[in-house]
């Protein structure tokens, strides 16, 4: 999905750091990532998630990024100022993934979050899809989609929203 590869992009490009977000209340697939919902403006979404994201404007692109080191990463995008994807990682610590920090309390009401088996999707999601070897997605409304993705083939190391629309 192009959002997320976007999204992955502007993990790198701000230059200051930012403290982790914290939920505003729980995932609810596939539509609200912890309190922020596609088309919500940007301070909005960065305020639902305790307004600590380091902020950038591009253009007509807004994108906030919070970096946690090896405690993971989180990111809101913005098109014409309204939100078009936001996502949170799992953080990197001695060669593994690392499942601890403040991402882990991002949650879906079935429980699932960072860290959790990958299998665990498509029993809590039953109209979850495949996407290669990179997880699953659960679609939306029109083109949007909620994704579950692991880079270890075991565990949700990721976890993002998008309005699938890509520019």
């Amino acid at each position: 999905m192009f959002a997320a590869t976007a999204l992955s992009s502007f993990v790198f490009a701000a230059t200051a750091s930012a403290a982790l977000p914290k939920p505003d209340g729980p995932i609810k697939v596939p539509t609200d990532l912890a309190g922020v919902k596609l088309g919500m403006k940007i301070k909005a979404a960065d305020d639902a998630w305790g307004g600590k994201g380091d902020c950038q404007t591009s253009g007509d692109f807004k994108y906030c990024n919070y970096d946690g080191g090896a405690q993971g990463s989180a990111q809101l995008a913005a098109e014409q100022g309204e939100i078009s994807s936001a996502g949170i990682n799992a953080g990197f610590k001695d060669g593994k993934y690392n499942f601890s920090g403040p991402l882990m309390k991002f949650e879906t009401k079935q429980g699932l979050g960072l860290g959790d088996k990958i299998s665990k999707v498509k029993k809590a999601y039953p109209k979850a899809k495949k996407n290669g070897t990179a997880g699953f997605y659960v679609p939306g409304k029109g083109k949007s989609s909620m994704g579950f993705t692991t880079n270890d083939q075991k565990h949700i190391t990721g976890i993002y929203l998008s309005d699938g629309l890509g520019g």
